[in-house]
């Protein structure tokens, strides 16, 4: 989750929001990911959509920002649960 880190860390410090990957020093396309973020602030996400498996690709996991500053993990309803990864819902 070091994008999260590197996500709130800006948030805290008040500098301008992320608007790519590379903003939270993360790669916008792996093997496995394509990453897009959501900077606004109320709206804050780093987003996932899944490559590969065809049983998950292009479904998206997405980490999103509460107005409580906690960030949770959200997976595409779609996603048969034993491909979702632990602790999202």
């Amino acid at each position: 989750r070091g994008g999260v880190t590197a996500f709130e860390e800006i948030i805290q410090s008040g500098a301008s929001r992320p608007t790519t990957a590379a903003d939270i020093g993360l790669q916008a396309s792996t093997a496995r990911c394509t990453i897009t973020i959501t900077g606004t602030s109320g709206s804050e996400e780093i987003s996932c959509a899944l490559k590969g498996n065809p049983k998950v690709a292009s479904k998206t996991v997405d980490l999103v920002r509460n107005s409580s500053g906690a960030w949770n993990c959200v997976v595409d309803t779609t996603v048969d649960s034993k491909y979702r990864p632990v602790g999202c819902n």
